[in-house]
């Protein structure tokens, strides 16, 4: 858990909405997609599944997390949604994750 200072001084606060539909690629196997975002954007992110559809998701962290975590929640909705369509594997480049 190392230390790292700056208590919580600008503490900022976000929400975005998600259809439900999209909300478990946010969320990821096992919750380890989420957990991903949290660790590369350093924001918490919170997913209230109970609100129907959409889903509400909340960000919290530092003014810089929080943007972080929304364009990195942003992507993943994307690369599901629009980028490349569902058909066909497509393998490749990706491989196992990008």
């Amino acid at each position: 858990g190392g230390g790292g200072g700056g208590g919580r001084r600008g503490d900022a606060e976000d929400t975005m909405d998600v259809p439900q539909s999209m909300v478990g690629r946010v969320i990821g196997k096992g919750g380890e997609t989420i957990q991903r975002l949290q660790k590369e954007s350093g924001a918490r992110i919170d997913v209230n599944t109970s609100t129907g559809d959409p889903c509400v998701v909340r960000f919290m962290g530092s003014r810089d997390a929080v943007s972080r975590a929304r364009f990195l929640v942003a992507e993943v909705l994307e690369r599901w949604s629009g980028g490349g369509g569902g058909a066909g594997g497509g393998g490749g480049m990706c491989g196992g994750g990008c």
